[in-house]
């Protein structure tokens, strides 16, 4: 016997009807297996905004509206114009030119000289043969009047109220020393040369010595530095410009009246007491001819000093020198010079 078939959409209602059933039983074990989620809370809701609600003019009374006007009239700003600037010309400086200075003319310096050694003698004319008429002493200083031709001398004024001439070598010139003109020289007196006067034979006194050799120049004292005594002599025979050494002459030296003598001799030719310096005007101060030196050691002390020429056999042929030290002072070196009148 045949059994009935049933109708396809029967079939299909089964079928959904067990996959709903499943899937609700899947769920339900799936909550039982993980448990309730738990809620978020909600933010609380913010308050609601105010509504501001305009009063209707209406309701005020005259009193608060005439309040509100004076007070809205009293807050308003006041407004102020601010002032537009004005660009001010500015005006061009005039031209001044500047007054030029007054220029005064200043005077011409006269020439002079300074004294460097501590005495110079003073003479006559230009040359050592000239008689020594005074003398300077250092730092003084002189008007400059004239020179000789080689500038060996000059002629100052004044000593004792005269023009004198002085040897350039001692002195320091300053000025404007090239326009000093060129003086004459006065005419040069005799040699001085003292001659045997005949004696009477009644009568007792010996005849006077004549000297070879007289003194024309010192004894001049120098500032040193050594305590001991130095003595720088020149001996010669002639003229300036070309006096000549005389050699075989000795000096003897009396200290305090004792002979403190050397046997040394003067020489030929002479020498130079300092070296030359030409930018050094001090240098000319010590710097002298000389063709014999003699020293006196360790100290030339307080003592009067006697000092003249003797020849090979001792006999005085000279003027004597004298001059003075003192312990302390600076002035131990000593310059003198003797020209042979007979030579």
């Amino acid at each position: 016997m045949t059994r009935p078939t049933r109708p396809p959409h029967i079939i299909w209602l089964v079928i959904l009807a067990a996959l709903l059933l499943s899937t609700s039983v899947a769920c339900s074990l799936g909550q039982m297996l993980v448990g309730e989620p738990t809620a978020t809370p909600l933010p609380p809701a913010p308050p609601p905004a105010p509504t501001w609600t305009p009063s209707p003019v209406g309701q005020l009374s005259p009193a608060q509206i005439a309040t509100l006007t004076v007070e809205a009239a009293v807050n308003l700003p006041t407004f102020t114009p601010t002032a537009t600037p004005v660009e001010t010309a500015t005006p061009t400086p005039t031209f001044t030119p500047p007054i030029p200075p007054t220029v005064t003319p200043t005077a011409t310096p006269a020439p002079y000289i300074v004294v460097v050694a501590p005495v110079v003698n003073v003479r006559q004319g230009p040359s050592v043969a000239y008689p020594i008429i005074g003398q300077v002493h250092q730092d003084e200083e002189y008007t400059l009047v004239g020179r000789n031709d080689a500038q060996s001398w000059w002629q100052i004024c004044c000593v004792d109220g005269y023009q004198v001439w002085i040897t350039s070598q001692l002195t320091a010139p300053g000025g404007p020393v090239d326009g000093v003109p060129i003086a004459v020289a006065p005419e040069l007196p005799p040699t001085p040369f003292p001659t045997n006067t005949p004696i009477p034979a009644d009568t007792s006194t010996p005849p006077g010595p004549s000297w070879r050799f007289w003194v024309s120049e010192g004894p001049e004292q120098w500032m040193t530095t050594n305590p001991w005594l130095t003595i720088w002599v020149k001996a010669y025979v002639g003229a300036y410009p070309d006096p000549v050494a005389v050699s075989g002459y000795r000096m003897v030296v009396l200290r305090n009246g004792v002979d403190v003598s050397k046997p040394d001799l003067t020489t030929y030719p002479f020498q130079w007491s300092a070296p030359f310096l030409a930018d050094d005007p001090d240098a000319f101060g010590n710097r002298r001819q000389y063709n014999l030196k003699y020293e006196y050691l360790p100290d030339a002390g307080d003592a009067e000093w006697t000092i003249y020429l003797v020849d090979g056999s001792g006999n005085p042929v000279s003027q004597e020198a004298k001059f003075t030290t003192h312990t302390g002072e600076p002035d131990n070196e000593i310059y003198i010079s003797w020209i042979d009148v007979q030579g």
